[in-house]
């Protein structure tokens, strides 16, 4: 075996080494599920950036659907509301319901990303955006 053969050998076994024992460290100082479940149950009180209330994020959203323009308040289309206090009332629960439903998910760091994925999963990147611009907007 020559020079170059043995010290590119030596290089792969000292880098697979280092590589393994950064994965160990890493394993070693990973949260287990509990602390995870506890930091979510604080973000989820503080709703993440900005500790947002449910109607602050109520008011934004229905102002990024459209106002009185839209078709429907608060864009909800998937239960039927007439009137303008029961979609109102319907934004609300969706809110609250998805802050009980973050707590025990392990998914999603961020409360709002996760709120976007359901509120509107087809455009939830842009929706999110639109809704944070609102949100900071105020400050």
């Amino acid at each position: 075996m020559n020079y170059k053969t043995f010290y590119k050998r030596f290089l792969f076994i000292v880098v697979s080494y280092c590589i393994l024992v950064n994965s160990m460290l890493y394993l070693l100082e990973r949260p287990t599920f509990e602390e995870v479940k506890v930091a979510k149950v604080i973000c989820a009180e503080n709703v993440g950036e900005g500790q947002y209330t449910t109607k602050e994020i109520c008011n934004n959203i229905y102002i990024i659907e459209g106002k009185d323009k839209a078709r429907q308040p608060f864009g909800i289309e998937t239960i039927e509301c007439k009137t303008f206090e029961k979609c109102e009332q319907i934004c609300h629960n969706t809110i609250n319901n998805n802050k009980k439903r973050f707590k025990n998910q392990n998914k999603e760091d961020e409360f709002l990303i996760f709120l976007a994925k359901r509120y509107c999963p087809p455009n939830w990147k842009i929706w999110l955006k639109n809704l944070k611009y609102y949100l900071n907007k105020d400050e």
